[in-house]
């Protein structure tokens, strides 16, 4: 029995590079807003006893990019990229091994394998 991979290959590869690419982005927007989160309570904190108004503004500005971050929920969305792409990769290593495996391997155990990536596949 002669497997054929390559689109499958082709198209979790293309799984890959998306979840890669998410990933950065999730990554980037969770730091980038606790990171703002901080500065802003922070200034707020600072300016309390000089500029009161100016430290409410900055005060609701950092309550605003905190329910951001919460409703987008960049930290999860971060995680499951990664997870996503890691799972992929798994998958990716058991074709490769589909692929190259010897001849004393039979087809009916190719065919296990094979319909095994599949599993994996359905899972995700």
């Amino acid at each position: 029995m002669a497997i054929d991979l390559k689109d499958l290959k082709r198209q979790i590869i293309e799984s890959v590079k998306e979840h890669s690419t998410h990933q950065k982005w999730d990554s980037f927007l969770y730091n980038a807003s606790v990171i703002i989160a901080i500065i802003l309570s922070a200034g707020a904190s600072f300016m309390v006893d000089y500029h009161q108004d100016l430290a409410k503004i900055l005060s609701a500005l950092a309550a605003i990019v905190i329910a951001i971050d919460r409703s987008l929920n960049w930290g999860a969305r971060w995680i499951f990229q990664r997870q996503m792409r890691q799972a992929y990769l798994s998958i990716l290593a058991r074709i490769d091994l589909v692929e190259n495996l010897g001849q004393g391997f039979t087809d009916e155990e190719k065919k296990r394998y094979f319909l095994s990536i599949f599993d994996e596949l359905l899972a995700l």
